[in-house]
């Protein structure tokens, strides 16, 4: 289930994972990725995640889940573009890793929509087609 609503990302109830675009080089510099690098140090745990597990940048069209943070790889670098192709693989693995951990409810913005420059629309139907046989109660946050 899928609803949108005119609510800050930061203040949805405990429970909710969140899930946000990101450049495989880790640079979050502009937009969501920012805030969520200064509330909760992401980009150093992010940097220690891909040392330690991965042992080099993460593949574009992936997930890292970080604490509570969804992480999805859309992008090779932070001043690219990201393709639809890379959003459907990054939430497919977003989805499964959900599934296969139990997290039953994320909250997100119009992901890759902002400085990303992807058609909302485009992206919210993709979204629909990746989560649609999911129990995962999706929460789309516009302000």
């Amino acid at each position: 289930m899928i609803q949108e609503e005119y609510r800050d990302l930061f203040e949805v109830s405990q429970g909710y994972y969140i899930m946000h675009a990101i450049s495989a080089d880790l640079n979050l510099g502009a937009g969501v990725a920012k805030e969520i690098d200064q509330r909760y140090n992401m980009e150093e745990r992010l940097s220690d995640y891909v040392d330690d597990i991965l042992g080099g940048y993460p593949a574009v069209g992936s997930c890292i889940p970080v604490g509570n943070i969804l992480n999805l790889v859309v992008k090779k670098r932070a001043f690219g573009n990201p393709s639809y192709e890379a959003m459907v693989m990054a939430l497919e693995e977003a989805r499964d890793w959900a599934e296969s951990n139990h997290v039953d409810r994320i909250a997100m913005p119009k992901i890759g929509c902002g400085k990303d420059h992807l058609d909302w629309d485009t992206v919210k139907e993709i979204i629909d087609d990746v989560f649609d046989d999911s129990d995962i109660e999706l929460l789309i946050c516009l302000k």
